[in-house]
């Protein structure tokens, strides 16, 4: 058991682009109605490419002989068509495929009337790696899990074997930042060093009860106890660090994509959120910003909050002061003597791993985005939320 230590002082941002794909087999239409982004369902009709030169939706498949409808993965990754001036035209598409497009000065979901052919079904790059995961085309079944664009401010969700969701994630920008107490007041915290952190996706919002049952249930594990105060979207407790490193190896063979715990270089980053400040919005504990002993919320020191109660910080995440402490994949060390400066996991023989951000039965200052300690068990205190690479 995690136990209070009253001796411790203790959007979507959307960016200009060139050029810019969105996600295969999309079911929604563009944010910007102008920049020719629409999704078709199959690997030579899905056109999702866009550009800022001129942002009409285009005609044919940008490869491939003109008579035929085939295409390559050029066609719906990152790449900018040859030809869009007229827009693509429902005898473009494929029989009963859908696709956002404009007819008769109507833009919006579209059907498509091209009777299909086997041409299609030449084409050389129709193998699995060009081929959405799940996803059969020509007979060929597709093994592309990368669906998501890894630019700064770019939510996004996995999808699972089931074809459920897995954690709403957001992109992290690369960058550098002082970690540590800058005020040198407590010793764990010093020495302030420089780290330089390369772009990675984190969870928009602490890991849920519902997200991680769903785990538990899959892998035959006990579902933990959540106290009586309601499972899904409360942020899930009392899971030793093991269980939450095993939850990240099961979201990455989910995914096909790699899931893991943050460093705690990664996590002050993300908390810190470009700010220099105690907290992110300011160096006071406003009322009402987070769930802890003194925070002045409706849950303070009696449980923990729905995740997504309170405003986020300026990288869109939510609850990283207070609510739940959350698990990273750091051991414990004493203070940031040697520590690597690229926010890189930092190992260790310490059976105790790091923990950080509050908790609602903590005070504001073990909630400052510099606040570090330790603890080897589970505890109703501490959760965890979960980081994607490329």
């Amino acid at each position: 058991m995690l136990h209070k230590n009253y001796n411790l002082i203790i959007i979507l941002i959307l960016i200009p682009i060139a050029s810019f794909a969105g996600q295969l087999d999309s079911q929604f239409s563009p944010t910007d109605k102008t920049s020719a982004m629409y999704s078709i369902d199959d690997i030579c009709n899905r056109l999702t490419s866009g550009t800022n030169v001129t942002k009409q939706p285009f005609t044919n498949p940008t490869s491939g002989p003109e008579n035929t409808q085939s295409c390559t993965l050029n066609d719906i990754m990152d790449k900018s068509p040859k030809n869009n001036s007229k827009g693509a035209k429902p005898n473009d598409v494929i029989a009963g495929k859908k696709y956002w497009g404009l007819v008769n000065s109507n833009w919006g979901l579209q059907t498509g009337t091209l009777s299909n052919t086997t041409n299609s079904c030449k084409d050389s790059n129709l193998k699995p790696k060009n081929i959405k995961k799940g996803v059969t085309i020509c007979g060929v079944i597709g093994t592309f899990a990368k669906t998501t664009i890894s630019l700064p401010g770019t939510t996004f969700q996995d999808t699972l074997s089931d074809e459920s969701l897995g954690p709403q994630m957001v992109w992290i920008p690369p960058g550098s930042f002082t970690m540590g107490d800058t005020e040198a007041k407590n010793q764990s915290e010093l020495p302030v060093h420089k780290v330089t952190i390369d772009s990675f996706a984190i969870g928009v919002y602490e890991v849920t009860f519902a997200e991680y049952d769903k785990f538990a249930k899959a892998t035959g594990r006990n579902k933990p106890n959540d106290e009586d105060w309601g499972r899904e979207n409360r942020p899930v407790i009392n899971v030793y660090w093991n269980e939450a490193v095993a939850y990240t190896e099961w979201l990455t063979q989910e995914t096909g994509n790699k899931y893991r715990l943050p460093s705690e270089a990664e996590w002050e980053y993300m908390a810190r959120a470009e700010t220099k400040t105690v907290y992110w919005w300011g160096d006071k504990m406003n009322e009402n910003k987070a769930n802890c002993d003194g925070c002045n919320s409706k849950w303070d020191n009696k449980k923990t909050a729905p995740v997504g109660s309170f405003k986020p910080n300026k990288f869109g995440i939510y609850d990283t002061v207070g609510n739940v402490f959350e698990w990273c994949a750091d051991n414990w060390h004493d203070n940031y003597k040697e520590a690597p400066n690229d926010g890189n996991v930092w190992r260790g023989d310490n059976p105790e791993f790091v923990i950080r951000g509050g908790a609602w039965s903590y005070f504001p200052s073990n909630a400052r985005v510099s606040f570090r300690f330790h603890i080897k068990y589970f505890s109703k205190e501490i959760g965890f939320r979960v980081v994607r690479t490329n």
